[in-house]
């Protein structure tokens, strides 16, 4: 925006603002209510994941530690880095394509739950 000021490289990072879940066109709602829900979860948590296209400056992917060597949620990993050092997400205006397999292959309302269990499994070592 102008007039606002510019973040330092080594707090730049962010990703796209929204998700668009390819292959779940049969579901429309579920559609749309996922991309809903990742919509706000980035906006007012300042937590976009890896499928919504995270980038970084070198300085700040620097700063947070880089990827962790885990077997999965290294995004999370990388955004909760930031998030400890105070650092919000610039977020882009549009959505970016990601698989919807998962959410049709497991069922939307599973899928969710099976997240929000990882997220806690994660936080509790």
């Amino acid at each position: 925006r102008a007039g606002s000021p510019q973040p330092s490289p080594e707090h730049l990072w962010g990703a796209f603002s929204g998700l668009a879940v390819e292959g779940l066109r049969s579901r429309p709602v579920m559609e749309k209510l996922i991309e809903f829900g990742v919509r706000q979860r980035t906006r007012l948590l300042h937590l976009p994941y890896g499928d919504q296209c995270l980038f970084f400056h070198r300085e700040a992917y620097a700063a947070s530690g880089g990827y962790a060597h885990v077997p999965f949620m290294e995004d999370y990993a990388l955004v909760q880095s930031q998030r400890r050092r105070g650092c919000k997400p610039l977020l882009l205006e549009g959505r970016v394509a990601t698989s919807g397999r998962r959410w049709r292959e497991r069922g939307v309302l599973r899928t969710f739950l099976l997240n929000q269990l990882l997220i806690v499994s994660w936080h509790l070592g």
